[in-house]
C-alpha cells in the first residue's frame, strides 16, 4: 500500500506550501515538506525513516490547533500516515492512537477509520473494530469499503468464537480445522496466537511455538504472547519453563488474569509431576518396591491428569500416562499400564517409554507374544537404532 497527500487536491506542491505560508505559519509549511518527504520515504518501503519524518513534522506543529480545513487536512493526514507506518511495523495501538488524532481532527477521514480498523483487528479487539465500523457507516453511509469491512471482521468474529467454544468444550480437532481456516482469513498477532493454542491442544506443539516467537518477535512484551507460550510449553511437556513465561507475562501486566488462572493449573501440575517422580526415585534408591511409595506416585500422576487442561494428544499427556503406566506396572496393575500405555501411543505412535512399558505389561498379563510381534516389527523399522527397542524385546523375547 501506499501514502497520499490527501492535503493537496488538485493543487500543485509548491501551490500547497505557498498556500499556507500565507494562511498559517512558516512551521505548518515545513511539516507539509516533512510530510511529502516521508510520504516517498514510506511509498519506497522504508517505514520507519517514514515514521521519523512524520513525527518530526508534527513536533512542529506541537500545540498547534487548526481552523482553515486545508490547515486540518495536513495534519490529519499526518498522523494518518504516521499510523501507516506503524501499522507496517505492526504496531497496532501507537496506530490506533495516531489514527485516533487524526478522526479527532477530521470526523469523516476514510483513511483514518480503516487504518484504525486494521490495527484493532491485529490487536485482537474485534469488538471495537465493529463499532468502529458501524460509526463510520453511520456518519459516511455511501462508502462501500466500510460495508465490505464490516463482513469481514463479523465473519472473523464468528470464526474467533466458534473456536473458542470448542476448545472450552474439549472438541480440539475440529478446533484446529476452524483454526487453520481463520489464519486463511486474517493473519494477526491475535489469530496467530489463538491458532497456536488450537494447535498445541492437538499436539502440534512445534507449529504452535513457531507461531508464539512471530508474534514475539515484534512484540517482546506481550503478555498474551507470552501466555500463550507458556501454554504451549506446557502441553510440551515442560512446566518449569511455562511458570517462567507465565511469571515474565505477569510482571509486564500483573493484572492479566488469563494469565494468573493457567499460573496456578501449571503449578498443580508440576507439583504432582515433581512428588511422583520422587517417590519413584525414592523407591529405586530404597530398592524396595516399596506398595505404599508407588501408590503415592500413582496417586500424584493421577491427579496430574485428571487436570482439565491437559488435552489427550499432546506430549504432556502422553508422557504422565507412561509415566502413571511404569508405576503400574511395578504395582502389578497390569491392564492399567496396559491402557495406559496404549492412550501414550494414539498420540504418538514412536514414542519408546510406551512401547517399553507395554511390552511390560503385556508380559505381566501373559500376552508375551504378542508384545514379541508387535516389538518384531518395530525393531525391523523405525526402532532398528533405538537401543530401548531392542533391549525390551531380547526381555520378551526370553519371556516367550
Amino acid at each position: 500500500s501506499t501514502v497520499q497527500d490527501s492535503s493537496r487536491p488538485g493543487v500543485g506542491r509548491a501551490n500547497s506550501v505557498n498556500l499556507l505560508r500565507d494562511s498559517t505559519s512558516k512551521s505548518l509549511a515545513n511539516a507539509l515538506l516533512l510530510k511529502e518527504e516521508g510520504n516517498t520515504k514510506f511509498n519506497r518501503g522504508a517505514h520507519r525513516e517514514a515514521r521519523d519524518l512524520y513525527t518530526k513534522a508534527l513536533q512542529g506543529v506541537s500545540g498547534y490547533h487548526p481552523t482553515f480545513p486545508q490547515e486540518k487536512q495536513t495534519i490529519a493526514t499526518i498522523y494518518c500516515n504516521r499510523g501507516a507506518a506503524y501499522l507496517k511495523d505492526k504496531d497496532y495501538a501507537k496506530c490506533v492512537k495516531d489514527c485516533n488524532e487524526a478522526i479527532q481532527i477530521l470526523p469523516d477521514f476514510i483513511k483514518a477509520y480503516t487504518r484504525k480498523w486494521r490495527a484493532l483487528m491485529g490487536l485482537g479487539r474485534i469488538d471495537e473494530a465493529i463499532d468502529l465500523l458501524a460509526l463510520a457507516i453511520e456518519k459516511m453511509p455511501g462508502e462501500e469499503s466500510f460495508q465490505e469491512d464490516m463482513q469481514k471482521t463479523q465473519e472473523v468474529e464468528d470464526k474467533v468464537q466458534q473456536i473458542k467454544y470448542l476448545l472450552k468444550n474439549r472438541k480440539y480437532g475440529e478446533a484446529k480445522d476452524n483454526a487453520d481456516t481463520l489464519l486463511r482469513q486474517i493473519e494477526t498477532p491475535a489469530s496467530l496466537l489463538l491458532v497456536a493454542e488450537a494447535d498445541a491442544c492437538h499436539g502440534i506443539v512445534p507449529q504452535s511455538l513457531e507461531k508464539c516467537n512471530i508474534v514475539l518477535k515484534n512484540k517482546p512484551k506481550s503478555s498474551k504472547g507470552l501466555v500463550t507460550k507458556a501454554f504451549v510449553t506446557l502441553m510440551d511437556g515442560d512446566p518449569d519453563s511455562a511458570v517462567l513465561f507465565i511469571k515474565e507475562a505477569l510482571k509486564i501486566d500483573p493484572d492479566y488474569g488469563e494469565g494468573k488462572i493457567l499460573l496456578r493449573a501449571c503449578r498443580k501440575i508440576q507439583r504432582e509431576i515433581s512428588e511422583g517422580r520422587t517417590c519413584m526415585s525414592r523407591n529405586r534408591m530404597e530398592n524396595s518396591n516399596s506398595n505404599s511409595i508407588l501408590k503415592k506416585a500413582l496417586e500424584h500422576f493421577t491427579i496430574a491428569l485428571d487436570d482439565d487442561n491437559i488435552p489427550s494428544k499432546t506430549p504432556l499427556h502422553s508422557q504422565l500416562r507412561v509415566e502413571r503406566a511404569e508405576v503400574g506396572v511395578q504395582l502389578r496393575k497390569f491392564q492399567g499400564a496396559l491402557s495406559d500405555a496404549h492412550v501414550a501411543l494414539q498420540s504418538n505412535p514412536q514414542n519408546v517409554r510406551a512401547w517399553v512399558v507395554k511390552s511390560q505389561a503385556l508380559i505381566g498379563l501373559g500376552r508375551a507374544k504378542d508384545a514379541r510381534e508387535e516389538l518384531k516389527q518395530i525393531k525391523a523399522t523405525w526402532g532398528k537404532n533405538k537401543s530401548q527397542i531392542k533391549d525390551a524385546y531380547s526381555k520378551v523375547d526370553f519371556e516367550v
